[in-house]
């Protein structure tokens, strides 16, 4: 939920996708962690939600805070 002001074609090129990650970029941990919940997710033990389905099922008053932070400049 996070707002960016881009103000010059050079900005909007800076803010392109990364480039690819490099060797030694990922801490080993990470790695693992990674493989561990893609395993999981493969085999159906991790549930993935869509951003609508969870605002569907919070408080209005947190939907509500929610939105009022995406208007702030």
């Amino acid at each position: 939920m996070a707002k960016a002001l881009v103000s010059s074609s050079q900005e909007l090129e800076q803010a392109a996708a990364p480039g690819p990650v490099l060797d030694g970029e990922i801490e080993p941990e990470a790695i693992s962690e990674i493989i561990r919940r893609v395993e999981q997710m493969r085999r159906g033990e991790d549930t993935v939600l869509s951003n609508e389905e969870v605002l569907r099922d919070l408080d209005p008053d947190l939907v509500r805070i929610a939105e009022l932070l995406d208007e702030l400049p």
